[in-house]
């Protein structure tokens, strides 16, 4: 074989190396971003949870009624 063809088979070589790599690169990446995606999802529905819970819990007593009147009718 010659020297020129030689050279092609391994420039062709090099650029198919060098795209898989950076296919398999891009398929990582959106599997990661994907999944950082969902965990921020999940986190926000627990936060918002947590957040109705304690307004809940911090809520003033005024909702309440007062049915304690023994004291005030004497």
């Amino acid at each position: 074989m010659s020297k020129s063809k030689q050279h092609d088979v391994d420039n062709g070589l090099v650029i198919t190396v060098f795209a898989s790599i950076s296919a398999v690169l891009l398929a990582w990446t959106c599997l990661i971003v994907y999944d950082i995606k969902r965990d921020v999802k999940e986190i926000k529905t627990t936060v918002n949870d947590m957040h109705q819970t304690y307004s809940e819990m911090l809520r003033p007593e005024i909702d309440k009624v007062d049915t304690d009147i023994s004291a005030e009718s004497n």
